[in-house]
C-alpha cells in the first residue's frame, strides 16, 4: 500500500521536487454477490415534470406518512421537483418550486427545527443558496436567499457546532472556497465563513474522520486533481485544509465503509478515465490508497451505501457515456463483478433510499428522461429483520455483521436526516455494559465497531446481547451472538 501524503505548506515543496505517484491496485473481481438482485421498479421512469432533466436526487418523508419522497434539483428550469411517494411503489405528480439560478444540488433537512423537512439548493449562477420551508403538507410556500459565494457547486447541512441545530456548508467554485452558515435556529444562519481549499472545488460531502465527535469536510477538487479535507476544531470552525494530490480527475465523491474496518472511507470517480477510486482511513484521518477500480464510460457519479445488509457498504456508479447504471457488491473490502442496468441518456445522480416496501434499499437514478428506480430484492435483508425481530423503523435501520460473532463486529445503521443518536450494548439482565456511540450523526450510513469488550475494558463473556439504537422517540434493537 503506497500512503496518501496530505500536502501542507513544506510537504508541498518535497512533492514539486520528488517524484510522486499512486500505485495502481484493482479490485479483486468475484463472481455478482448471490444475494442481490437488482430490476428496474414498475411505473419506472417517473416524470419530474414537462421538459424537466433532473440534475441531482435527494430523498426523505417530506410531507409525514412514513413514505419516503424524492426531490431532484433541476439545473436547466431553476426549480426543485418534489414527488410525493404514493405508498405504492409510485409517486403523485411532481409539484414545482422555484428556487434561484442554476440549481446544482439539493438537500433534504429540518433546517428551522420544526421537524419537518425542508429542502435548501445550492445555485451555481446566482451565487446563493435558496432553502424553501415545508409548511407540514410536504409544501414549501415559503422560501429565503442566503448569499455564499461565487459559483455554488454544491452543499450540506449536517450540526458542526454540537448545538442540535442544523448548519449549510458547501462549496463555491470560482474562488475556490468552503464556506459555511452555522445555523441560530428558527430556519435562521450566521453569516457566511469561508476557508480555502482546493482549486475548482465541485462537490463537498460530511463526515467524521479522524474520530472526534465532530464531522469534518471533505472537497473534490476538479481544478488540479485532487481532494481537501477540512478538519472540525470542535466548533464549527476548521483546521486549514490538508489536500491530498490524485492521480485521477475527481469528479463524483461519496463516502462509505469499505473493508470494514476503521472509516468513513473516501470514494471517488473519474469521468475521463473511467475509474474508481477508494481511500482507506485508518480511524484518526490519514488515508491511504489501495483500492482502483475500472468502472463505466463517463462515470460522472457515484453513491456507496448497504445495499445487502451486511454492513459493508456497496458501490454504485452512473455512467454518461454507456447511459447506465453499474453496481458492485462488497464482499469483504473487494468487490464483486459490475451489475449492469440500461437508464437512459446522462444517468447524473444515484442515490440509494427506502423508497419501495421491505428492508432493503433501492436506488434512484437521475437521467435525461426523469428518474428510475431500481428495485433491491436482497434475501440477505429480509433474513436480517427476521433474526433482529422486527422491521426497521420509518428513519433508520439497523443491523449486526457478523452475527454470531468472534472478534470485532459490525454496527451498521442509516439515518435519513441528522439526528442525535445513541448506539449500546445490553446484557441479558438488561444491563448496559458499553456505549458504542452517543452523538450526533448525519444523513446516510454509518458504521461503528464493536470489540466485545465492556466499557471497563474487559472481554465480555460468551452470550446473547442486545445492541439499541435509540434516535429522538424512535429505537430499535438486534440480538448479538457473542462467541468465544
Amino acid at each position: 500500500m503506497v500512503p496518501l501524503l496530505p500536502v501542507t505548506s513544506t510537504s508541498a515543496r518535497l512533492i514539486r521536487t520528488a517524484s510522486f505517484f499512486f500505485a495502481a491496485v484493482s479490485f479483486h473481481l468475484l463472481g455478482a454477490h448471490a444475494h442481490a438482485q437488482f430490476c428496474p421498479e414498475a411505473g419506472s421512469p417517473f416524470s419530474m415534470g414537462p421538459g424537466i432533466r433532473p440534475n441531482r436526487l435527494a430523498c426523505g418523508d417530506v410531507n409525514g406518512d412514513l413514505v419516503r419522497d424524492l426531490l431532484s434539483a433541476n439545473d436547466g428550469t431553476d426549480n426543485v421537483s418534489v414527488l410525493l411517494g404514493d405508498g405504492l411503489g409510485g409517486f403523485l405528480p411532481a409539484q414545482l418550486w422555484p428556487v434561484g439560478d442554476e440549481p446544482l444540488s439539493v438537500v433534504v433537512a429540518d433546517l428551522d427545527g420544526d421537524t419537518d423537512l425542508d429542502f435548501a439548493t445550492s445555485n451555481q449562477t446566482s451565487n446563493d443558496v435558496t432553502i424553501r420551508f415545508n409548511d407540514g403538507t410536504g409544501a414549501f410556500p415559503a422560501s429565503v436567499s442566503l448569499p455564499v459565494g461565487p459559483a455554488a457547486n454544491d452543499l450540506v447541512a449536517v450540526d458542526l457546532n454540537d448545538d442540535l441545530v442544523l448548519d449549510l456548508a458547501g462549496v463555491t467554485g470560482a474562488d475556490s472556497s468552503v464556506w459555511v452558515r452555522l445555523g441560530l435556529g428558527g430556519g435562521t444562519f450566521a453569516p457566511v465563513v469561508t476557508y480555502r481549499t482546493g482549486n475548482t472545488p465541485s462537490e463537498i460531502r460530511t463526515r467524521d474522520f479522524d474520530g472526534d465527535g465532530s464531522p469534518d469536510l471533505v472537497t473534490s477538487n476538479f481544478g488540479e486533481m485532487s481532494l481537501s479535507i477540512h478538519f472540525n476544531l470542535g466548533d464549527g470552525t476548521f483546521a486549514p485544509h490538508e489536500r491530498y494530490v490524485l492521480p485521477m480527475d475527481p469528479w463524483g465523491l461519496t463516502t462509505g465503509n469499505v473493508d470494514g474496518i476503521n472509516g468513513p472511507d473516501i470514494l471517488i470517480v473519474d469521468a475521463i478515465r473511467d475509474s474508481l477510486f477508494v481511500l482507506l482511513n485508518d480511524g484518526a484521518g490519514s488515508f491511504t490508497q489501495t483500492l482502483r477500480h475500472r468502472v463505466g464510460n463517463g462515470s460522472y457519479a457515484v453513491s456507496a451505501a448497504d445495499l445487502d445488509c451486511d454492513g459493508l457498504d456497496d458501490v454504485m456508479t452512473g455512467n454518461l457515456v454507456d447511459d447506465d447504471l453499474t453496481i458492485f457488491m462488497n464482499q469483504g473490502g473487494s468487490f464483486g463483478s459490475a451489475i449492469i442496468i440500461a437508464i437512459g441518456m446522462n444517468p447524473s445522480s444515484v442515490p440509494a433510499c427506502d423508497l419501495l416496501e421491505g428492508p432493503a434499499l433501492e436506488i434512484a437514478v437521475a437521467y435525461g428522461g426523469g428518474v428510475r428506480i431500481v428495485r433491491n430484492t436482497c434475501s440477505l435483508c429480509d433474513q436480517a429483520v427476521a433474526v433482529g425481530g422486527g422491521g426497521p423503523g420509518p428513519s433508520n435501520r439497523i443491523s449486526l455483521a457478523p452475527n454470531p460473532m468472534s472478534g470485532t463486529g459490525r454496527v451498521a445503521f442509516r439515518l435519513d436526516r441528522t439526528e442525535r443518536v445513541r448506539v449500546e450494548v445490553f446484557d441479558v439482565l438488561g444491563r448496559r455494559i458499553r456505549t458504542l456511540w452517543d452523538g450526533v450523526a448525519g444523513e446516510g450510513q454509518h458504521l461503528v465497531t464493536w470489540d466485545g469488550k465492556a466499557g471497563s475494558g474487559v472481554r465480555a463473556a460468551p452470550g446473547v446481547y442486545l445492541v439499541r439504537m435509540r434516535c429522538g422517540d424512535r429505537v430499535e434493537s438486534r440480538a448479538w451472538l457473542l462467541a468465544r
